[in-house]
Parts: structure tokens; C-alpha cells; sequence
């Protein structure tokens, strides 16, 4: 029994929007567990964005009011990945540069769920940023809403700051209203969309629907611009029906309003950083495509078009930058300030996104990392090129996870630098692992294998504390502090980690062996067949 649901609404006012809003509210952070979201929050895509913001605080100085703050405000920050991933490579980058040492810079996250923002204040990695005042939070609509009432600090960011600000929505978007529309010798056709969903007994009727059963059937009716009655959108809609083709394509009306918002709130000085499933290239919009529906567990994401982004900013007056383009993953900078004084940031932007497919870069550098992969060279060649894939994609967790077991197997301390070259690496993949970051729980159990490996047994413990607190004991969280508690001779301290570490898993050959050695050492003489 088929019911319908809703029937001829535009895209932009289907059913659909209002339900994966309140899949995103009520789920909250666990709604990351049911979707990809590792593309837009790794650590190569974030030592880019801090490349180019460096570029633009840069290209801005002599213009800002350097008493008062820059504002990198996060929107739709999810589980705050990307926001420690970028504040970790702009710490680096701080450390080297003077000038941008002196610069006051303050990371707000914003989300429009409570249970997000609740969230970050509880984040182990987060919470010293908002102790020291470089980080603060807000729940922020950014389609509707004008101002952000900030958390920690108290404060409310109005119209017309007294600096530019920096503005990052990855991942974002592709789940945001869009519009439909196709273009047929010139005319401007508006997809219109009917919902149904199958029920299997009439009684079904009354459950609310949801997203994964629903059913899209669009249909075509002509229009007449202008269609928005907005003079910069009905632009760009008129630029489409000038194609020398026919297109479909898709519309991102929210996040166009939510940049006329940001556009009017600034005056124009800003920076637009954005990461998505999407395109911009007219090709991929040439023919007559139905509009597509790809629902996922909870929710759905549409394609970004990216080229009505760039020709929004066109219309700005400004200047914008993409990705190689690597369907279905882009990534854009843009800024309506003019080109003529964007001098470093044009020339950051143009280096960032031609050396890489910036959103996917680090499943390009994993497959290069499969357990045969360099088998035929030797273990110190190995080592180093196991190294080097960790610094192409700028230490990120879930390549390091990849090649952690292979770093400890081919490491050779007798190799003159390789205990120095480790360490480094090590301490940069530590400093970007967080309990949400895709691939962290295992390169964080490499990162205390091989700070053992290295004698370092401090650093071992202090990531073996952060284990435990993200994921709960485990065996190894004992092995290593029984390990160590062995090698400085604490026999005592020994045993009983030891002893901890087999009531977990009583079959570890190394911790019966470790508990063996270690009551030899104490003197024991009973039990010694244990």
C-alpha cells in the first residue's frame, strides 16, 4: 500500500529537511558513528585550511585592529574533530612564525544541537582550549541567525566585527536545503517532488516516516524568473539558462543564504573554507538527470554544486579556489574581499589545491600500506618510507594506524637518525589523536608500542592513560604499565600489572613470561610454574 505523504513541493521544501535535522538533534554526537565523516576531518585537510587561513591573517594585518581578536568559527562542527586537527597545525605553525605568535586568534565551534555543544565541554582534548580562552563554543543557525552568543567567554558577536573572520563548514552543506532545476533550450524548469513510502498495513500510516523508506518521484514545471525574487541568486540562476547545453542541476539555496548572512554580518571581509561531497565542473551537470536521493542510516547528503559557489563570490566581487576536482569530493576557499589583496592567499590556495585531492588524500596514502606493500625492501628502506607516507599526510591517525605495526617491525635502532626521526613523527601523530578521530584508539596503541620500543617510558604512560580514559582497560593498558614497572626494577608493582593484564586475557604468552621473569627477579621460590 503505497501512501503520499506530501505531493508537487519544491526540493528546497520537501519533508525530507526537517527530518534529518531531527536525526542529527536527537542523535548527537553518536549520529557521527552512522556516517562517513573521516573525508572532511583528517589531518592533511586541516594543515591545509591552516596554510591558508596563516595566508590570510597575513594578506589582512595591516587592515585588522590587532588588540582585538580574529574569530575562526566552526559551523556545524559535529564532534569537534576538525576544530583540534586545525588547531594542532596551526600550533605548529605559531611556533615558527613570530608574527602570527602575536596574533589572537579564538576557535568558536557552533552547532545547532545542544547535546554537540554540551559535548565539546566534556572532550579531554577540547577542554584546555576553553580553559585558556582560544576556544568557545555557541549554538549557532547560521541560515537564520545574525549573531553568536558565545559560552565561555559570554560574549555576542554582532554585526560588522572589528576584524575579519575565518569560517570553515565541512561537511555541512551537502545535508542543507537544495533546490532542483533543470534547463531545456533555455527555459528554466523547477523539480517538484511527491513523497510516498510503502506500508505493509494501513494501521502503518500513523508511524512517522522515516528517511530510509521514503521515496522521491520528481516532476518538471516550467518557471519564470526571477525565480527567488533575491537579486544574487536569480543571477546565477540566470547565468545557468544561458548554458550553450542542456543541465540538471543541483541548487544550494540554504548555504547560499547562509553566506548572504555571513556576507551582510561582515561587510564582506571574511574567509569561506569548505570541504563536501560535490562538484564544479559543468559537465557533471549537462543532460537530463532525475534528481537523485541517496538516504543513509538516518539521514542523506546531496552534492554540493560548488560552481554556483564560486559564482556567487564572482558576484562578490571577490575571488575563490577548488580542489582538483575528484568527484565526489571537493574542497573550496573563497573570500569577497578583492583578488588585489589577497596576494598569499591566492598563492597558498593555488599550491594547497593542486599538490592533492585535499578531501581524500589519506585513503590514497593508505593503500600504499597493505601488509605486502615495499616487502622486497629492506627493513631500513621500509622504515623510511613508512615515515614519509605519515608526513605526506601530515601525521594524520588513520593512516599512522595503518603502518604502526610496520614502523615497530622494520625500526632498527643500530640505524643512525631513525630513533630521532621516530620520535618526531610520533610526537605528531600524538598530538592529533582525539577519542572521535577516525582511526586514533589504534594509532594511539602504535604510538605507546613504539614509545616503549624507544625507551620512553613516560610518554608510554601518558598515552596509555589516554587510552584508558577514551576506550576502558584492556589488556595491553596493563602489559605496558607492567613492562615498565619491570624494567626500572619495581618488582612488586610488576606483578600485580602483570597479574592484571592476565585476568583480561589469561592465554598473553608475553605477560605469563613477564610475571615469570619479574618473581624470579623478586626472589620468589614458590609457584614458579605459573
Amino acid at each position: 500500500m503505497l501512501q503520499t505523504l506530501e505531493d508537487n513541493v519544491p526540493l528546497s521544501r520537501c519533508m525530507i529537511w526537517p527530518l534529518i535535522e531531527r536525526f542529527y538533534g536527537n542523535e548527537g554526537p553518536e549520529a557521527f558513528s552512522q556516517t562517513p565523516y573521516y573525508p572532511t576531518n583528517n589531518a592533511f585537510l586541516a594543515d591545509a585550511y591552516a596554510d591558508l587561513i596563516v595566508a590570510f591573517l597575513s594578506d589582512t594585518r595591516a587592515s585588522r585592529d590587532l588588540s582585538e581578536p580574529v574569530y575562526v568559527i566552526e559551523w556545524a562542527a559535529g564532534m569537534g574533530v576538525l576544530a583540534h586537527l586545525i588547531r594542532v597545525a596551526l600550533a605548529e605553525r605559531r611556533s615558527q612564525l613570530p608574527w602570527l605568535a602575536e596574533e589572537k586568534l579564538i576557535y568558536v565551534l557552533t552547532d545547532f544541537t545542544e547535546r554537540n555543544v554540551e559535548h565539546w565541554a566534556t572532550d579531554d582534548v577540547l577542554k584546555p582550549g576553553f580553559a585558556e580562552g582560544s576556544l568557545d563554543r555557541a549554538i549557532f543557525r547560521p541560515e537564520e541567525e545574525g549573531m553568536l552568543h558565545l559560552r565561555e567567554s559570554g560574549k555576542t558577536l554582532t554585526a560588522s566585527p572589528k576584524n575579519p573572520v575565518i569560517v570553515i563548514a565541512n561537511y555541512f552543506f551537502d545535508s542543507i536545503r537544495h533546490d532542483y532545476f533543470r534547463i531545456e533550450k533555455g527555459r528554466l524548469l523547477e523539480c517538484r517532488v511527491t513523497t510516498s513510502r510503502e506500508l505493509e498495513e494501513p494501521s502503518d500510516a500513523a508511524i512517522p516516516p522515516r528517511l530510509d523508506e521514503l521515496r522521491l518521484k520528481d516532476r518538471y514545471v516550467a518557471v519564470k524568473p526571477p525565480y527567488y525574487g533575491h537579486s544574487r541568486f536569480d543571477a546565477l540562476l540566470s547565468q545557468y539558462t544561458r548554458a550553450e547545453s542542456d543541465l540538471s542541476f543541483l541548487f544550494p539555496i540554504a548555504g547560499l543564504r547562509c553566506l548572504e548572512r555571513l556576507q551582510g554580518w561582515t561587510q564582506g571581509r571574511f574567509l569561506f573554507l569548505c570541504a563536501d561531497k560535490g562538484f564544479h565542473q559543468e559537465a557533471f551537470m549537462r543532460g537530463q538527470v532525475a534528481l537523485p536521493y541517496t538516504p543513509h542510516t538516518g539521514s542523506f547528503s546531496y552534492m554540493v554544486n560548488f560552481d554556483a559557489l564560486r559564482r556567487y563570490f564572482a558576484l562578490l566581487g571577490g575571488a575563490s579556489w577548488l580542489s582538483t576536482e575528484n568527484p565526489p569530493l571537493t574542497a573550496f576557499a573563497a573570500s569577497p574581499l578583492p583578488p588585489s589583496q589577497l596576494g598569499a592567499l591566492a598563492s597558498a590556495a593555488r599550491f594547497v589545491f593542486n599538490s592533492a585531492e585535499l578531501p581524500v588524500v589519506g585513503y590514497h596514502v593508505a593503500q600504499l600500506l597493505g601488509p605486502t606493500a615495499g616487502a622486497d625492501l629492506a627493513p631500513c628502506d621500509r622504515f623510511r618510507a613508512l615515515l614519509t607516507c605519515c608526513r605526506i599526510a601530515r601525521f594524520d591517525p588513520w593512516v599512522f594506524s595503518r603502518c604502526g605495526e610496520d614502523l615497530a617491525t622494520s625500526y632498527q635502532e643500530s640505524e643512525y637518525g631513525f630513533r630521532a626521526e621516530l620520535g618526531s613523527v610520533l610526537e605528531r601523530v600524538e598530538a592529533r589523536l582525539c577519542r572521535w578521530a577516525v582511526g586514533s584508539l589504534e594509532a594511539g596503541r602504535h604510538v605507546r608500542r613504539l614509545w616503549y620500543t624507544l625507551g620512553d617510558f613516560r610518554r608510554c604512560l601518558a598515552i596509555n592513560a589516554r587510552l584508558t580514559a577514551w576506550h576502558g582497560e584492556e589488556r595491553d593498558t596493563h602489559y605496558y604499565a607492567a613492562a615498565i614497572h619491570e624494567r626500572r626494577g619495581e618488582w612488586t608493582a610488576a606483578i600485580q600489572a602483570y597479574e592484571r593484564a592476565l585476568r583480561l586475557d589469561p592465554a598473553c604468552e608475553h605477560s605469563r613470561a613477564g610475571m615469570l621473569r619479574t618473581r624470579v627477579a623478586r626472589g620468589d621460590k614458590e609457584g614458579l610454574t605459573f
